[in-house]
């Protein structure tokens, strides 16, 4: 999805973003925030300036889980959801509820 939001069409490249916000919002922000950790920092803060245009909120949140070392330097992301205990983990830490 990811790809497609660089898409030469602009209607699928913003359909792609669209989908981004929407999967970020049903518990997949992680995941895409460890895929764009991986992309090249002008691409990674295009994407995410990109997604504030739709949800300022949601990339807010996907540009911070992108600073979550523990989240970013885990090699196989495929069950990193939201609603994991390391995500969740990670976020009460950063936010001071331990």
């Amino acid at each position: 999805m990811l790809r497609m939001a660089e898409d030469s069409n602009a209607t699928v490249a913003q359909s792609a973003r669209e989908a981004l916000v929407e999967i970020a919002r049903r518990g997949g922000a992680s995941r895409i925030a460890h895929a764009l950790h991986r992309m090249a920092a002008d691409v990674r803060r295009l994407r995410l300036d990109e997604l504030q245009g739709i949800d300022r909120a949601v990339a807010e949140r996907i540009e911070r889980l992108t600073r979550k070392e523990e989240l970013m330097s885990l090699e196989n992301p495929d069950g990193l959801a939201d609603d994991s205990a390391v995500v969740r983990a990670s976020e009460e830490v950063s936010s001071g509820r331990f």
